[in-house]
């Protein structure tokens, strides 16, 4: 046991070798390159703004020693050499979590749980390091990952330039999987995650979606309050996620890309109630990430400069989304690419949906909407292009509506070649003769129907737009007044 404040100097030899050392404030000092301990735990406080793996000399596994040096330093812990991981590492109650890799990969073998699962930490850094699965045996553990975070009151999570690859217990018993998870991201948080590779993570479930079995997400923060924090991931690189049964062979499970989850509780009414985030999701790249590239549950997110991509070997299916969100005030500015499933699938009002340029290759199936926008009674579309014989719906509904409500859509400076554009709504007298449908400066090429089964529908404007094919407008009368058609040089071709 070292007195406190105590200055622990090694000049150019010298090593302690085989027990425990116990700081009190104390610092480390190593003037020499070589190792100063070899099998030797530390314990109690040292304050060095700098502590370095390289301090020991040890074999292939060093979990005891991350172990030593994240529970006692609370400065910079550099791992400045490779080396397994065996076990969790879990931190309580800690001011500091600070780790840089040095760029080094760390393989991890059988963790049955999280690499790291901190437990309010106040300020967390994780930097320049590599997770590679070498074995994913879960052993007892059904939730594993590389980094498991919960904020600790008004605290700070940065995570950067991380990359997560390999997992894959398709041979060992079903469990879920979240590569990243950040817990707690209550108001007062700040969570940063930017350039980070999740890719070739492959989970085995139950088959049931129950408590988290068969979950596989690379990227997953949690809100489960009605007020987030601040939320900023950007230039992340989600790659080859998908779940499998116990032959192995690729299954529709619960997998997503990122995922914000923001489940409150019900309301009065029953309804499911969802946080307000601060959250801004920003250029990343996607490729086979089977389910969904983004889950939101949570108002006020900002989605922006996406894309993504499918090979051949992807697992497609209907209920496949790129974008898959319960929530209201939604902003999308900028999604592309090609995805084998619905493009945008919400439930929620008052959205902003701009700059799409996304293909499906679920051309054929009446279930590859392209947009499907469900309770939806404020929503503007504009400067899109969907080239697929696709559908798109519009599922307004009576759900908060007032007498004075009126269900707006505008969409603008689109070029949509759909099966169906659809404006659907029945039995809400609340909103009889009220929707606007308006349609500018746009190409639409139809194969069906226009608009069918709109009860609350009072005007299609269309201004300056071509409508091309088989399409047919259906406008059923309400109390005997026809609806109203406002048609400005607009040029229709059947």
């Amino acid at each position: 046991m070292l007195e406190a404040g105590t200055r622990l100097v090694f000049m150019k030899s010298g090593c302690v070798m085989n027990g425990t050392v116990q700081g009190n404030n104390s610092i480390i000092v190593a003037k020499t390159k070589a190792p100063v301990f070899k099998n030797v735990k530390l314990e109690g406080s040292f304050k060095n703004d700098k502590a370095y793996l390289s301090w020991w000399n040890c074999d292939e596994d060093i979990t005891d020693e991350i172990e030593s040096l994240v529970t006692t330093f609370s400065g910079t812990v550099y791992l400045d050499r490779a080396g397994k991981m065996t076990k969790p590492i879990i931190l309580n109650d800690k001011k500091t979590f600070k780790i840089d890799g040095c760029g080094n990969a760390f393989c991890l073998s059988n963790i049955g749980g999280f690499a790291f699962h901190l437990k309010q930490v106040n300020s967390i850094e994780v930097q320049n390091v590599s997770f590679k699965y070498v074995n994913s045996n879960p052993g007892t553990s059904s939730h594993v990952g590389a980094l498991r975070i919960a904020h600790a009151g008004a605290s700070d999570v940065k995570i950067h330039d991380v990359s997560i690859e390999g997992f894959d217990n398709s041979q060992y018993k079903p469990c879920g999987l979240d590569a990243i998870q950040i817990e707690g991201c209550k108001k007062g948080t700040v969570t940063l995650i930017h350039d980070v590779t999740v890719k070739d993570m492959v989970v085995k479930g139950d088959g049931k979606e129950t408590n988290g079995i068969g979950a596989n997400y690379a990227i997953s923060v949690d809100c489960h309050e009605k007020e987030s924090g601040k939320v900023n991931i950007y230039n992340c690189y989600i790659s080859n996620l998908y779940n499998v049964d116990e032959n192995g062979y690729k299954i529709y499970e619960d997998a997503s890309g990122i995922y914000l989850g923001g489940a409150v509780g019900k309301n009065a009414n029953g309804e499911m109630t969802y946080a307000n985030w601060d959250a801004y999701i920003h250029d990343c790249h996607f490729k086979d990430v089977s389910k969904r590239n983004i889950k939101i549950q949570g108002n006020y997110v900002v989605l922006c400069n996406l894309y993504s991509e499918t090979t051949e070997e992807f697992l497609k299916s209907y209920r496949n989304m790129y974008v898959g969100i319960n929530g209201n005030y939604i902003t999308i500015d900028g999604i592309y690419g090609q995805y084998d499933g619905c493009i945008v699938n919400i439930s929620g009002n008052y959205l902003s949906l701009c700059n799409m340029d996304c293909t499906s290759a679920l051309c054929n199936s009446k279930y590859a909407h392209v947009i499907c926008l469900d309770g939806t009674q404020n929503a503007k579309i504009e400067d899109c292009k969907f080239d697929n014989d696709t559908y798109m719906f519009i599922y307004p509904t009576e759900r908060n509506l007032t007498d004075a409500s009126v269900p707006e859509f505008h969409i603008k400076r689109c070029s949509l070649n759909v099966k169906n554009l659809l404006y659907c709504i029945t039995n809400f007298s609340i909103i009889y003769n009220k929707g606007v449908l308006m349609v500018d400066d746009s190409n639409i090429s139809l194969s069906e129907t226009y608009v069918s089964n709109s009860r609350s529908l009072s005007e299609i404007r269309l201004c300056g737009s071509t409508i091309r094919g088989k399409a047919r407008m259906t406008i059923p009368k309400e109390n005997g007044e026809p609806r109203v058609i406002v048609i400005e040089s607009e040029i229709i071709e059947q």
